[in-house]
């Protein structure tokens, strides 16, 4: 764009003396003027539908028309300051701090949105940085039956399978409790106990239990004495379980003997026995655990 300078100044030429040659007025210099009259015109828009070319500054400048009356963007007719972008415009421009408003409210949106279209790398997986965590309530698997896999440790229908994905390889049941026993002989006679609370792990099919038998009292036991009330019913297939006894006092048998338990198959039951031959075991007898003896005994069995 050019703008117009006058060249020649014809009103200086009015003071000048007759005879002076700058007083005439050249046709060199009308021409001159009337040339770079000529190129400003053709450089600037016209004020009716002007056309513009090249980036339009607008600094400083207070504009009262609306957008649709300037013709500056062909189709904008408001600019709106709305927070919440109601009304959904396809003509209206937003403010700053409109935009702002809006993102800083919508800006913790859903997962899947945030992950759809919010990285950059198209994909959906959630990185989490060292030392950073997750927390929820649940991880639900994505297809039905699939399970749940943490670094190789598969999650499936309320089981946790260790090592692989096979059944041998499943843990469906994990439980610890203690239970109530009965030191009893073979007739039911039970033998006063000053605790019957024992406890127990059971970890798949596999459980283990301890027990401290502390008499208070034979009662009318007598004979093969065994202890009833386990808190598994004993497989009937799985066999060759034990229990042993570690400490003990106030017994009635011979010094070095070891007493031992056999869990009884399809009952919740265990035999004691002493290992007190080169050949083998006897049942254990009520008098021989005595009317005051402590015997503590643990084991693991294979429950039904």
């Amino acid at each position: 764009m050019t703008d117009y300078t006058k060249i020649t100044n014809f009103a200086t030429k009015d003071s000048l003396p007759l005879g002076n040659p700058a007083k005439i007025v050249k046709g060199t210099e009308i021409n001159t003027e009337f040339d770079n009259i000529a190129t400003a015109v053709a450089t600037k828009a016209n004020k009716a539908s002007p056309a513009f070319t090249g980036t339009m500054s607008l600094a400083g400048t207070n504009l009262t028309a609306t957008f649709a009356e300037l013709n500056i963007l062909d189709g904008v007719t408001a600019i709106l300051d709305e927070d919440n972008m109601a009304s959904d415009s396809a003509t209206a421009l937003a403010t700053q701090q409109s935009i702002k408003a809006y993102v800083d409210a919508n800006a913790g949106g859903s997962l899947a949105t945030t992950l759809t279209t919010g990285n950059s790398t198209g994909g959906t997986d959630i990185v989490v940085t060292a030392g950073d965590s997750i927390t929820t309530d649940t991880i639900a698997e994505t297809t039905a039956a699939s399970g749940v896999t943490v670094d190789g440790l598969l999650i499936k229908d309320s089981s946790v399978f260790l090592g692989g994905s096979s059944s041998a390889n499943q843990l469906d049941d994990y439980e610890e409790g203690t239970f109530t026993f009965v030191v009893e002989d073979t007739s039911d006679n039970a033998i006063t106990n000053d605790t019957s609370t024992g406890y127990y792990t059971k970890v798949g099919e596999l459980v283990f239990v301890s027990m401290d038998i502390n008499a208070a009292g034979l009662g009318s036991a007598s004979g093969a004495i065994r202890i009833d009330g386990l808190p598994f019913t004993c497989s009937g297939t799985k066999l060759g379980s034990v229990a042993i006894a570690g400490e003990s006092t106030s017994l009635n048998i011979t010094g070095g003997y070891t007493i031992v338990g056999d869990f009884v198959e399809f009952a919740p039951r265990m035999n004691l026995f002493i290992w007190d031959s080169a050949t083998g075991t006897t049942a254990l007898t009520a008098a021989e655990l005595s009317s005051n003896g402590e015997l503590k005994i643990s084991g693991s069995y294979f429950a039904a």
